[in-house]
């Protein structure tokens, strides 16, 4: 399976994005023996500890990336779409991935400086006045 599916491991070539057939009858058959193996540990890992995981990206992503796997086990697509489908998914869980840690740094940051005391500062008949809130 590795030479046909994308891995991502810096080992890929172009020729993964456009392979034009779907997996072999043993190839989804070796997919749906290792997807049997890995669920187990993705069930382990998301035990709502993780706040990665409890994203709705990461519900997003797991559900494409489950629904591009069962589509590649039942041969119902080609390797090269359901590769160029992961690149997406992934990369779009990437996008939402950062826009939420820069919407929660964003609202932390916001509730840092309504919480800090501002002072304010004036001129008035020559004296200055400063309060502070």
């Amino acid at each position: 399976m590795k030479r046909r599916l994308w891995v991502g491991d810096g080992t890929d070539s172009a020729s993964k994005l456009t392979d034009p057939l779907p997996l072999t009858q043993a190839e989804r058959d070796a997919l749906a023996r290792y997807t049997a193996s890995v669920l187990p540990c993705r069930q382990t890992v998301h035990d709502g500890t993780d706040a990665v995981w409890a994203m709705p990206a990461s519900q997003t992503f797991w559900a494409r990336t489950d629904e591009i796997r069962t589509k590649l086990e039942a041969g119902e697509i080609a390797v090269g779409a359901a590769n160029r489908l992961q690149m997406q998914a992934w990369e779009d869980f990437r996008i939402a991935q950062a826009q939420a840690k820069s919407t929660a740094a964003a609202e932390s940051d916001a509730g840092r400086q309504a919480a800090a005391p501002h002072t304010n500062c004036a001129m008035a008949n020559g004296q200055v006045n400063c309060t502070t809130n």
